[in-house]
């Protein structure tokens, strides 16, 4: 038998019957044919590269489930995706879905195996501390594999995605907890004997994720102006320490017009933070919010701790700091706040995922317009103008 020779990309063995084995590899996957002569070869590498690149190279069936995911992993890194959504991944990936589909071939993948898959994590089998996975977390191994089966298609490695045809378990939206206006009264009333009293006022007054609170510089502030903007996220990531990086949306770098009471507030942190700094005898980091003795900046971890444990000493609702961005929304769509602008604070993508994330409050709330509109024409009061718009409208 011959040696193989070279033939661009693919190798060719002489096989001493006056036939000739062409062999190539192309993004991973081996292909071989029995060939006539070197340009029949090299014509088959042309034509099989040409596929790669339009997605049709015929199926892998030997690479398996867990080779497949760890090459999906690497394609979203390349994309440049969120610490976070990485962080997410690399969870249901390494936790989940390779110590249970790993070991099957990919072609051979049927529905039936995360159907297994999804009632054990159900029942807390092969958990980590047999500790049963919510619905909410099942749901989230679903939407994985089935974004990485859906790749594996249009990269011609698969016919058909078998997680459209499982059964993932239904997700019952858990009611989020949220402050009446009362409420946030008081806790702004306690917020001045809290060191971080100004950044969790930022949460409950302006919206802002923990994330974004941590990441704010003294020079993302136009104090003359009363202006905020949101340029960034600092972030405790498994694996990966404290990150910092730009919003998750192009929305979500965002001017935000602060309200009095929050700028008085950001404003005499200040003093109090340059205090620190001639106590402590560190330098000025830049950050808006920092630890006292080193004057390093938080991260979004030492904003949830601090948190609540400042609550946990009030007489209040427990309630998150991801709730308090829910408090704010919902108290402004109970003064009549336009959705638009109440998308734009948050730094929604468009209004209609606000619309979505909130439709559960809005229902009370317009229940309760609708009855105080009412009871002013029943009354009297609105009667004579509600007539002439009516018959305004009427006549347009």
């Amino acid at each position: 038998m011959g040696r193989p020779r070279g033939s661009g990309t693919g190798t060719t063995i002489d096989l001493g019957n006056g036939k000739l084995l062409a062999q190539i590899t192309i993004a991973g996957q081996r292909f071989t044919k029995t060939v006539a002569s070197k340009t029949e070869a090299k014509n088959w590498f042309a034509t099989l590269k040409v596929d790669a690149q339009q997605g049709l190279l015929p199926p892998d069936a030997k690479i398996t489930v867990g080779e497949w995911l760890d090459e999906f992993y690497r394609l979203k890194e390349q994309q440049n995706r969120k610490p976070r959504q990485l962080q997410h991944l690399d969870w249901a990936i390494r936790n989940h879905l390779k110590p249970a589909l790993g070991a099957i071939k990919l072609a051979d993948l049927k529905a039936t195996d995360l159907d297994r898959l999804y009632r054990d994590r159900l029942a807390g089998k092969g958990t980590k501390d047999q500790q049963p996975l919510s619905p909410t977390s099942v749901h989230h191994l679903h939407a994985v594999i089935h974004h990485a089966l859906a790749l594996a298609i249009k990269k011609g490695l698969l016919a058909r995605n078998v997680a459209a045809a499982a059964d993932p378990p239904p997700v019952k939206v858990k009611p989020k907890q949220v402050w009446t206006g009362d409420q946030v009264v008081a806790f702004y009333e306690s917020l001045p004997g809290h060191r971080l009293g100004a950044a969790f006022l930022l949460a409950v007054a302006c919206g802002l994720r923990a994330s974004e609170i941590a990441g704010l510089r003294w020079d993302d502030m136009d104090t003359r102006r009363g202006i905020l903007q949101v340029r960034r996220n600092r972030q405790r990531v498994w694996k990966r320490g404290v990150v910092e990086d730009t919003p998750k949306t192009r929305q979500a770098e965002r001017p935000i017009i602060l309200p009095t009471q929050v700028l008085a507030a950001l404003e005499r942190w200040r003093e109090r933070q340059q205090q620190e700094r001639d106590v402590y005898g560190h330098a000025a980091s830049g950050y808006m919010f920092t630890y006292p003795r080193t004057g390093t900046p938080i991260d979004n971890g030492q904003f949830h701790k601090e948190f609540d444990a400042f609550v946990k000493k009030l007489s209040l609702p427990p309630i998150t700091p991801h709730e308090l961005r829910h408090t704010c929304a919902t108290l402004l769509m109970a003064e009549n706040v336009n959705l638009t602008a109440v998308q734009a604070l948050l730094g929604h993508s468009d209004p209609a995922t606000t619309s979505r994330l909130y439709q559960h409050f809005q229902a009370p709330i317009h229940g309760l317009q609708t009855k105080r509109a009412i009871e002013r024409v029943l009354s009297g009061g609105e009667a004579e103008a509600s007539s002439a718009r009516m018959s305004g409208s009427s006549g347009a």
